[in-house]
């Protein structure tokens, strides 16, 4: 007989095994006019298909700060939001996920992000 958590990791290798992004992959937003707003994301799930992706937002911290704007990275399990469900997409051979109007996520490269700071955009 099996036992609840053998059936929940089985059903949970399964997703994994499906999934088009590898879960714990962090992705990068950035948009703004006159400023540069920036959020990470991490890849915490998928939906049974494979072809969703499930991610919680992550809280940053500067590597550098000057007056006008920050250097910043993802604090990796550090999430500031619920799970949301995105639908991923491909752009010029790269996945990505539309988080809102005008706003797409990337597989963030690893290296520190610009973000404006307040005050300091339009």
């Amino acid at each position: 007989m099996i036992n609840l958590h053998e059936k929940l990791d089985r059903e949970y290798n399964e997703r994994k095994a499906k999934s088009v992004v590898a879960f714990g992959t962090i992705f990068k937003s950035s948009w703004g006019y006159g400023q540069s707003n920036v959020s990470f994301f991490e890849v915490v799930d998928c939906t049974p298909s494979g072809k969703s992706i499930i991610v919680r937002q992550l809280a940053t911290s500067a590597v550098e700060s000057t007056e006008t704007y920050d250097m910043i990275v993802p604090d990796e399990y550090s999430y500031i939001s619920d799970i949301t469900t995105y639908r991923v997409s491909k752009a010029n051979d790269e996945y990505c996920f539309k988080v809102g109007y005008g706003e797409y996520a990337f597989e963030w490269d690893g290296e520190p992000a610009h973000k404006t700071n307040s005050g300091y955009g339009h």
